[in-house]
């Protein structure tokens, strides 16, 4: 899982389960990028940047606004139940996936310094 934070441009901060020393490398104003523009360019993000786009969610990640993308990077998609992801990436389950996405992102700008255990609300609408 990855961190993904716009404000004026990006700043990312990477770390896993094996490896507690986050990276944060980060994008200046002068090179801005939206979210799902950031995503793009890596390709740990494949699937992610695939299901944003079939929950229709590239205009809301990419508009106005702080966001934190808590991101599941693909190994994580990967570890999903089989047919799980083929599942939620079909038309008919658009707000499932939507659902899910927004589950990942909170408002504001998070770096990972800044996180704490507890509960947090979630643009979804939850506050785990």
């Amino acid at each position: 899982m990855a961190i993904l934070s716009v404000v004026v441009g990006m700043t990312t901060a990477c770390s896993n389960e094996s490896d507690q020393t986050a990276t944060q490398p980060t994008q200046t104003a002068s090179t801005p990028g939206t979210i799902v523009e950031i995503a793009a360019g890596n390709s740990t993000f494949s699937t992610l940047v695939k299901a944003v786009q079939a929950a229709e969610l590239t205009e809301t990640l990419s508009g106005k606004g702080l966001f934190t993308v808590f991101a599941p990077t693909n190994e994580a998609f990967a570890a999903l139940p089989k047919g799980t992801l083929e599942k939620l990436l079909k038309p008919e389950n658009r707000d499932a996936l939507r659902k899910v996405l927004t589950y990942h992102v909170v408002s504001g700008d998070l770096m990972a310094k800044d996180l704490r255990s507890g509960k947090v609300a979630t643009v979804e609408g939850s506050s785990e």
